[in-house]
């Protein structure tokens, strides 16, 4: 099932190894499709990865900046791209059902 992006650095092998499979299987329960679920979850990953580098630079600053747990941060992401593809108009490519709990 997964057609996983190749990673650029060790940050992104690392959460790639850990998270792909779950990222790709939720996309797929929020989408209509195989191919929209590989869309999904390949920018809800990289939505991720920018969430956790951004909390890294903010630690190499100095800040402790708050953050979730590897899956739960990309999972998250996963709803979060959902979202905005449905403010967007792609949503369409979204499940019905997520589609109508995004608007309740």
């Amino acid at each position: 099932m997964s057609e996983q992006p190749s990673p650029r650095d060790a940050t992104e092998a690392a959460l790639s190894s850990e998270c792909w499979d779950a990222v790709l299987s939720y996309a797929d329960l929020c989408t209509a499709g195989t191919a929209a679920a590989r869309e999904l979850a390949a920018e809800a990953f990289a939505l991720g990865l920018r969430e956790v580098r951004a909390a890294d630079a903010g630690a190499s600053r100095g800040r402790r900046t708050p953050r979730l747990p590897a899956i739960p941060l990309m999972l998250t992401a996963v709803r979060t791209t959902a979202a905005a593809w449905e403010a967007g108009g792609l949503g369409h490519r979204l499940d019905p059902d997520l589609r109508l709990w995004l608007n309740s």
